[in-house]
């Protein structure tokens, strides 16, 4: 294998929310850091930086989902990130609800530093040069596992590289059995969303 990668720690960027399952009680109703037990909602990011081993240049081909397991959305309280600047993506993202779900170019997030000349696949790494990958996956009906496989060529060869989250697969769940929780004017407190809309931020 003549490349690899490594995956981000869990995403918290702007755009992103968690569903906490449970009810989330008064302390908890903060904006701060991402909850350590929350699943991430529909399209908040997962992030991973791929380059090529000991000097050797890999141009990468594309991106191919591989969904493992669909369940009902997860039941509890939604928490959405308070919005930061981010860095520069290679920006991507895949419907799961699809019946052969497939990772295709997205449009940056406000924020998150990505590139309007990027021209999509294929993509380059070496040692020296690597890209940082940002793939959005969206469901409007499921809890979702599932894994990424990126497909690679060097030196004549063709392969393609399991991407994950640290040996398990990635995890999203849709939001809309989930109770909002949106900053307040002042944004220094969460508090439940009743107008059926969704968060300012």
């Amino acid at each position: 294998m003549p490349l690899t990668f490594v995956a981000d720690a869990p995403s918290w960027q702007c755009g992103d929310a968690v569903v906490i399952p449970g009810e989330v009680s008064a302390s908890q109703m903060v904006p701060g850091p991402r909850p350590a037990k929350g699943v991430s909602a529909s399209k908040t990011g997962l992030g991973f930086t791929v380059q090529g081993k000991e000097g050797q240049t890999v141009t990468l081909l594309g991106l191919a989902v591989d969904v493992i397991s669909k369940h009902e959305p997860l039941r509890g309280s939604r928490v959405p990130v308070v919005c930061q600047g981010d860095p520069p993506n290679r920006n991507l993202s895949v419907n799961l609800d699809q019946t052969r779900p497939q990772v295709v170019k997205a449009t940056a997030r406000a924020g998150d530093g990505g590139s309007a000349s990027d021209t999509g696949w294929p993509y380059t790494v070496s040692g020296s040069d690597p890209e940082h990958f940002v793939v959005q996956p969206s469901t409007r009906a499921h809890d979702v596992t599932f894994t990424l496989r990126l497909k690679w060529a060097w030196n004549g060869k063709r392969g393609e590289l399991r991407i994950d989250d640290q040996g398990k697969p990635f995890r999203t769940t849709a939001d809309r059995s989930a109770t909002w929780l949106c900053p307040d004017s002042t944004s220094t407190r969460l508090v439940p969303l009743t107008d059926g809309k969704t968060c300012a931020s």
